[in-house]
């Protein structure tokens, strides 16, 4: 083969290789990391024929209540163990979820991040009797139901996870793409679904934004000179369903109102949105027009587009 049919072989092949890396599955399974944890921890012991493995039915059977959360993340299964301590001080449970992506990892662990920062997976926070960590693809908790395990314990049994698994995992791009100037950090959110994003804020409707699985939201607050605000922005599978959320806004707020300039409400702060292909901006809660204004143009900008 020469010429042009060489070259267009060529870049076939490039493009599938790069597919194939975007979408590589982890490599790392509930049964690998099951098979590295260990059974005795610090003079705590674990039966491992006892451990729990759970998939996306049976996991409200044991998490009564939050099951909703981990399914929003695209929960695929959960392992957990149990280590007793030899004088009945107590029990120690570390619970391992596999999330649909690292991206996913990383909104499941922002949603309750307080704590002191601990070097444990990708990121960690622990606090007095719980840690919490990341790592590639997976949300690892560690909890005791007594004040008898100490840090070191907590550590060890997160560590003990976290080295079993081979990926890494950092910001989705759609976080790091927000403006940064006058973000909260402690506010940034990465989501999926309705339900999640309305315990955030506030939402009129039902599902104004037809948040489904496929859709991802990332969220922050922002305090500047010129007013506080939240931003909100979208990033939908297809254009179509981004410009479908925007009339929907604009169908909620008063006659007239235009994408991408403020509109004041009726308890004085302003509202505003925009579309770029398939994302949506959406800012809410706007104190003045000039911070809607301003976070909206800064959203905008090319460097803020991952797409």
């Amino acid at each position: 083969m020469r010429g042009p049919t060489v070259v267009l072989l060529a870049a076939l092949l490039l493009g599938a290789a790069a597919c194939s890396r975007r979408q590589a599955p982890s490599t790392t399974t509930l049964e690998g990391i099951r098979a590295q944890l260990p059974a005795e921890l610090q003079g705590w012991t674990a039966s491992p024929s006892d451990d729990g493995l759970y998939d996306p039915e049976s996991i409200y059977g044991y998490i009564d209540g939050h099951a909703e959360v981990y399914l929003a993340y695209g929960m695929t299964g959960c392992l957990s163990r149990r280590w007793q301590a030899a004088d009945d001080r107590g029990e120690l449970v570390l619970d391992v979820f596999r999330l649909a992506s690292p991206a996913d990892a990383w909104g499941a662990f922002r949603r309750d991040a307080d704590g002191e920062p601990v070097a444990v997976g990708d990121e960690g926070r622990l606090r007095r009797g719980w840690l919490s960590a990341r790592k590639g693809p997976f949300l690892i908790s560690v909890w005791a139901d007594s004040g008898a395990a100490e840090d070191g314990l907590l550590l060890a049994a997160a560590r003990s996870a976290a080295d079993a698994i081979s990926e890494a995992g950092a910001a989705p791009e759609l976080v790091t793409a927000m403006p940064s100037a006058g973000r909260d950090e402690a506010s940034v959110r990465y989501l999926h679904g309705s339900v999640l994003l309305s315990a955030e804020v506030p939402l009129a409707g039902d599902d104004p934004l037809g948040l489904d699985r496929d859709a991802a939201v990332a969220l922050a607050r922002y305090r500047r000179p010129e007013g506080k605000a939240v931003l909100v922005v979208v990033d939908y599978p297809s254009r179509e369903r981004a410009a479908a959320a925007r009339e929907a806004v604009l169908a909620r707020l008063p006659t007239g109102a235009r994408e991408g300039e403020p509109v004041e409400g009726e308890d004085g702060r302003f509202t505003a949105v925009q579309v770029d292909g398939a994302r949506l901006d959406l800012v809410l809660q706007a104190s003045a027009a000039e911070v809607a204004t301003g976070l909206l143009a800064e959203a905008a900008t090319p460097t803020g587009r991952t797409r």
